[in-house]
């Protein structure tokens, strides 16, 4: 991995020196090697974004750092997509996001959009204890949200061990549960975040030095839990269940759990059918999915807690 330009290892440290603006080219070179295949997506946002599609492209990390590539992201950005990078590389021939695509494990990570500044501050202080490693990159993604990224050598973790530990450190300490599996993809600092206003996305922190999957303790990794039996009901009606609280462990049951509280946060319907469809590129129709999804979860919410009468005239700004 190459390294970035000189940066304290936390965001607020005391003794942080002062982070160098990084280059979206040079952040994608600092993580993947040249052959390494990256997914690209840009998601639309604003007004009429709900008759854009998501574009996803994967190209080698060499393509995606290029000149031209990187012409059409600035594009993309300047017409209000937002831009992400997949964390982990693609394996040869496969041109999706599912977890069948992803090769080896190279990181984990965590997207902290709550109590940004708390959540690094006890992230900090384990990792001063020795009790949790530095992170490689920490990227402020809008004020107060950040993701903090460790890459890991190649093998040292398999897809589920990297997910149950991901959960585990969601969990401990306060990050986003539903971005905790391989195939997630995370903001490409260098572009603004239309999302938050055009805020500039930015790497704020990191050692730029890999992890040992070894400094991680064991207590962190959760298991995921195995779903019990349906209902004679919805069995007999062939439909899956998505319990609010997320009893349901099936990757649509994640989806529905994360797209109603997503709503109850107040959240644009408009942009969560945006980001759902590229989370679920492994889908037939991944629009259509996402649309019935959030309409579903819109209707099962009511009005009092972002459901269809709140958004008659539209979504607040």
């Amino acid at each position: 991995m190459r390294p970035l330009a000189a940066s304290g290892a936390w965001p607020g440290a005391a003794a942080a020196p002062i982070i160098a603006a990084v280059s979206p080219q040079a952040y994608i070179r600092s993580l993947f090697e040249p052959r390494e295949r990256v997914a690209l997506v840009a998601i639309p946002r604003g007004p009429g974004a709900a008759e854009l599609k998501v574009e996803q492209r994967v190209f080698s990390a060499a393509k995606a750092a290029s000149p031209r590539v990187q012409a059409w992201l600035r594009h993309l950005n300047a017409k209000r997509y937002d831009l992400f990078l997949s964390m982990q590389p693609i394996r040869p021939g496969a041109w999706g996001r599912t977890k069948k695509a992803i090769g080896e494990v190279k990181r984990v990570y965590l997207d902290i959009d709550e109590d940004g500044e708390a959540a690094l501050a006890r992230l900090r202080a384990d990792a001063s204890k020795g009790r949790l490693p530095p992170p490689t990159r920490v990227v402020r993604s809008s004020p107060g949200r950040y993701q903090v990224i460790w890459s890991v050598p190649k093998g040292s973790l398999g897809h589920d061990e990297a997910e149950a530990l991901m959960r585990g450190m969601a969990d401990r300490y306060g990050a986003d549960p539903a971005a905790v599996d391989v195939s997630r993809v995370l903001r490409l600092p260098g572009y603004r975040s239309w999302k938050r206003d055009g805020f500039p996305c930015s790497v704020a922190g990191g050692t730029g030095r890999d992890a040992r999957a070894d400094e991680f303790p064991e207590d962190l990794r959760v298991a995921r839990p195995r779903p019990g039996p349906a209902p004679a009901r919805a069995r007999r009606q062939g439909r899956s269940l998505h319990p609010a609280g997320g009893g349901d462990t099936s990757r649509s049951g994640q989806d529905w759990a994360w797209t109603r509280e997503r709503l109850r946060r107040g959240a644009d319907p408009v942009a969560l059918e945006s980001e759902l469809a590229a989370r679920r590129h492994d889908k037939p129709r991944p629009a259509d999915y996402a649309r019935r999804t959030v309409r579903r979860a819109r209707e099962s919410l009511g009005p009092r807690q972002g459901g269809p009468s709140r958004w008659r005239d539209g979504p607040s700004r």
